[in-house]
């Protein structure tokens, strides 16, 4: 009997070919050993390992007689696939790396159906997180070029911005930023007079008026809602209109244009309404205008 190398089954002898697999048998090499039905099985030589022979440098440019491919070869790594994937190169320091091989163009641009090879390009990192904003800005100037950080987004400068405009009308132009605080203010309180008396808040407008002592002592807050009220229903200040201001120490003449209708009469009129100055704050001084009224005595 015979024994087939390939599949390690029995055979005839005489036979040249192995019935079950149909291999070409040799009598030199498939010679039965041990009993027939017993023999031993010939397993197949495994391949010698032989260690890689790796040559030093970079294939096509320290050796450029050979392909990049001789490289892989050398290595024992795969050749690189046409439609993408990874090689291995070696590095001039002697370590293997992959390096991603990158799927051949399609003539007009890829289809639909074409599958991206690998991981898509890593995105720019972000200030702040996910949510927050773009990389910012380098700042040129002496010394290492360095990203400039802003917390609030410009919120901070525009600011700055305003204070600094506040403090040159208020206090930081000199003499200028008084003037013209001090010539705004006397305006500014007539005007919210006028706007107390167009809406008719009788009690603010009381706060608003200097009366002389003896009225003041006779007319309490109260009592002054209630005579206004009454008084005032027949008063309509429809428009009105600041047109000059003159300032002389602690007092001020506004001169202010008013239409009003005043018990069915259209009036339209321009007056001087003087202001004084009490505790910092410009009042409209009632006590000037009393001083008019014939037969009223104000102080002694």
């Amino acid at each position: 009997m015979q024994q087939c190398p390939k599949c390690a089954s029995s055979v005839p002898d005489g036979r040249t070919t192995c019935q079950i697999c149909s291999a070409e048998l040799d009598p030199a090499q498939s010679k039965a050993v041990g009993p027939t039905g017993l023999q031993t099985p010939v397993v197949a030589r495994p391949l010698a390992e032989e260690e890689p022979t790796i040559k030093p440098g970079i294939p096509g440019i320290d050796r450029p007689s050979e392909d990049d491919d001789v490289l892989a070869k050398q290595i024992g790594g795969a050749q690189p696939a046409a439609s993408g994937g990874v090689e291995l190169r070696r590095t001039l320091a002697g370590d293997v790396i992959e390096v991603p091989v990158a799927a051949p163009s399609r003539p007009g641009g890829p289809l639909a159906g074409d599958a991206a090879h690998g991981p898509g390009p890593r995105p720019l990192p972000r200030q702040g997180g996910p949510g927050g904003g773009s990389i910012p800005p380098l700042r040129s100037g002496k010394g290492p070029v360095r990203a400039v950080e802003s917390d609030s987004g410009g919120s901070g400068s525009k600011l700055g911005v305003v204070l600094l405009v506040l403090l040159l009308l208020i206090g930081g132009g000199g003499a200028g930023g008084y003037w013209y605080w001090q010539q705004t203010r006397p305006a500014a309180a007539a005007t919210l007079f006028f706007e107390t008396f167009q809406q008719k808040k009788w009690g603010e407008l009381y706060d608003q008026v200097i009366l002389p002592d003896q009225v003041r002592s006779m007319v309490s807050r109260d009592m002054f809602e209630r005579v206004m009220g009454a008084v005032g229903a027949g008063i309509t200040v429809k428009s009105f209109k600041v047109e000059s201001t003159k300032i002389e120490g602690d007092t001020a003449t506004v001169k202010v244009s008013v239409s009003a209708t005043i018990g069915g009469k259209d009036s339209n009129d321009t007056s001087d309404v003087m202001m004084k100055k009490v505790d910092g704050v410009w009042k409209v001084d009632g006590t000037a205008a009393a001083r008019s009224v014939p037969g009223l005595k104000l102080g002694p």
